[in-house]
């Protein structure tokens, strides 16, 4: 400017125009397709995973009809890929085309001033060499707005999914839930996974403190569904669930939760020491507790035979336990809560004999003083359960017990028979061992 103000201006006029629209117009256009790449790189990621997690079915079943897969979404990620790098060279070039320009037109009025000696060589010299050291920034900012594209899509997804609100969360007026007895009621429960869709229908029934209840019905029927409900994993779409009276929606999710123990199918256990698995959640703990759970949870035998013993670090989702250590282990932490409710998920299943053993001693154990609900299909275990809940296709069917139940021609008993025979015992011999015992 202190040069020459006319120049200032030719350059202000055609070089300030040309970048902003560029770098305004391409910012855009990076913007949607980094989304894009991002998108597409997380389906790599997740495919990438879902694949190393079966190793095992992928290379028994389809392995090149998944390798195919993954191969097919990763040019998809490299084409993203690509797009995303032209989009960004095409910014930093049109700040470049409009830098060159601006100072091809700084030459061309200059040399003009020049001969008509309104301008010395000099001066249109030391103007020149100021505009590189103007442009640098300038391209250096293009650029920078190239790279921090990438930063801010990432970090306006991570805000998206930190505003994300749960959908089941305490209310305004929750209150600290007190110390349970574990009474339990369902009065005209229905719920649905999806709007039109009924996975239960207009459940009733009434569970008093310490009896054990059998949920049993056919795969698909509703049995995990209406157990996830005790501890709000789901909302009801109508009704209620009451503990002791009270409807589950009027206690904070915390301390709710805190008094239900549950115990899965599959253990979820994590890559920790195997007393923090025990201990999940706890900021302190007791050690002489969890010594007592996991002799309850009949653990501590192969416990105490591990290198570290409870400092043994387990491998991704348990790996270096067995099925039935695993499972013992996941019963040792519901002891160690010592919730007066408890879930249980089909405990036995996939165990041989000895584990089975094992795992069914810990059960009993566990179901002591408890109010407990036990999903399961075996006759032996619905049998010593206080009372039996029969669901078929989310409909409670029959509630009672297992020796008014059984007397009758019920849904219940041709369950039972239908699962004894797949054991080889005929109808007339299994008639001799329960009806002669009730």
């Amino acid at each position: 400017l202190v040069l020459d103000w006319r120049l200032t201006l030719l350059l202000f006029v055609s070089v300030a125009p040309v970048t902003l629209y560029s770098v305004t117009r391409c910012s855009k256009q990076l913007r949607n397709v980094t989304q894009k790449r991002l998108e597409s790189e997380n389906q790599v990621a997740t495919i990438f995973s879902e694949t190393l997690s079966r190793i095992a079915v992928v290379q028994l079943f389809s392995s090149s009809r998944r390798s195919s897969g993954f191969e097919e979404q990763n040019r998809s990620n490299y084409k993203a890929e690509m797009k995303m790098l032209r989009s960004k060279n095409k910014m930093v070039r049109s700040v470049e085309i409009g830098t060159a320009v601006g100072t091809g037109l700084v030459f061309w009025f200059g040399a003009r001033q020049v001969l008509e000696r309104n301008m010395s060589p000099g001066d249109l010299i030391v103007f020149v060499s100021y505009l590189r050291t103007l442009f640098k920034p300038v391209r250096r900012v293009a650029t920078l707005i190239a790279q921090t594209s990438r930063v801010r899509v990432s970090a306006e997804r991570i805000m998206q999914l930190l505003k994300t609100e749960p959908e089941i969360r305490d209310a305004p007026d929750a209150i600290v839930a007190p110390g349970f007895r574990g009474h339990v009621e369902f009065v005209g429960v229905s719920f649905g996974y999806e709007p039109g869709w009924l996975a239960l229908r207009d459940i009733s029934f009434k569970v008093h403190a310490g009896q054990t209840v059998a949920v049993t019905g056919l795969s698909g029927s509703g049995k995990s569904t209406l157990t996830s409900l005790i501890p709000r994993l789901y909302d009801p779409a109508t009704g209620a669930v009451l503990i002791d009276g009270e409807d589950l929606r009027r206690y904070q999710l915390s301390s709710l939760r805190n008094q239900i123990a549950v115990v899965p199918q599959s253990p979820m256990l994590f890559g920790s020491t195997i007393i923090e698995n025990i201990t999940y959640g706890a900021d302190s703990f007791d050690r002489e507790a969890v010594h007592r759970a996991t002799r309850l949870a009949h653990a501590d035998e192969f416990i105490d035979k591990l290198p570290k013993g409870y400092e043994t670090v387990l491998g991704e989702r348990g790996k270096g336990l067995s099925a039935g250590q695993r499972q013992r282990i996941a019963i040792a932490r519901a002891l160690w809560r010592d919730a007066p409710i408890v879930i249980l998920d089909e405990p036995t299943t996939g165990l041989d004999a000895v584990a089975e053993g094992y795992v069914l001693a810990a059960i009993e154990n566990l179901l002591r003083n408890r109010t407990a609900f036990v999903i399961t299909h075996r006759p032996s275990t619905m049998r010593k359960a206080d009372l039996i809940l029969v669901l078929e296709a989310g409909t409670l069917v029959e509630f009672g017990t297992f020796d008014q139940l059984f007397r009758a021609k019920t849904r219940l008993r041709q369950l039972c028979e239908l699962q004894l025979s797949h054991a080889g015992i005929d109808k007339n011999t299994m008639d001799l061992q329960w009806t002669g015992s009730l």
